[in-house]
């Protein structure tokens, strides 16, 4: 099963072996450390899911493949297309990431990292040469965002970029939820807004590529990248697709 791109993990007790001291702000980096430049704020490791990680190290060989999985907070559930991937699955405590990473001719890795769909807690962030078996580790928070619910009239206003944490209730259990944004009458978006690579308007409508799903309580959570988005009035909208059931909230970009 994770044969894909990385090619092992550590969870519990057995993953303290592994964890370095110099991260991002901290010293200098270490032979086994990562230093890690976060795209909302490079000063601090805390962030709201969605967020992208990018991360640095100079400590591999040229060229060499590096995999990278996350280590997540005991009893965590996640989504299958959380981290931007379509087969995401918590196993020991561990997920592994799809995407291989790679060394450039110098030994120096850069690598992104979706943070979409992960809920709020610690994690740690591996990643391991297959080479030369060199690991580092990036300790990260997720922390919620702004929180506004779902429902006719409620309003909220934030600056364009910032994670914005909707919730509604009355879903099936587990049931699927597609999302969309309605935008202002003339509104250009370039295609890699809303922490997407495919964003376009059609009719006044912007699909959003990643699904939401209700919990075990019909209750739901989605966290809304506003990245790129201009000023001016917006509704999201999050529709049951066995239900049919549609919330709206509206909300402004300052």
């Amino acid at each position: 099963m994770f044969g894909k791109t990385f090619t092992r993990w550590m969870a519990g007790s057995a993953f303290t072996l592994a964890l370095v001291t110099n991260l991002v702000g901290v010293g200098s980096a270490s032979a086994q450390s990562l230093g890690a430049t976060l795209s909302a704020d490079s000063a601090t490791s805390a962030v709201t899911a969605g967020t992208t990680l990018t991360v640095k190290s100079s400590s591999y060989e040229a060229d060499e493949s590096v995999g990278f999985w996350i280590n997540v907070p005991a009893g965590t559930i996640v989504s299958p297309d959380s981290l931007g991937q379509t087969d995401t699955e918590v196993v020991d405590g561990v997920v592994g990431l799809d995407a291989m990473g790679s060394a450039d001719s110098n030994g120096k890795l850069t690598y992104t990292v979706d943070t979409s769909g992960l809920p709020d807690g610690s994690y740690s962030l591996v990643a391991h040469g297959l080479s030369t078996g060199i690991e580092g580790v990036l300790d990260f928070t997720i922390t919620s965002g702004p929180a506004a619910s779902l429902s006719d009239g409620n309003n909220t206003s934030v600056a364009a970029g910032t994670m914005l944490t909707i919730s509604g209730a009355s879903y099936e259990a587990d049931e699927p939820i597609g999302v969309w944004i309605n935008v202002p009458d003339g509104a250009v978006i370039s295609s890699d807004s809303l922490g997407q690579s495919d964003t376009e308007v059609v009719d006044g409508v912007v699909g959003l590529d990643a699904m939401g799903y209700a919990d075990d309580n019909g209750a739901f959570s989605y966290t809304l990248d506003t990245t790129g988005l201009p000023s001016g009035n917006y509704s999201i909208v999050a529709h049951g697709l066995k239900t049919g059931i549609e919330k709206v909230l509206m909300f402004t970009i300052k």
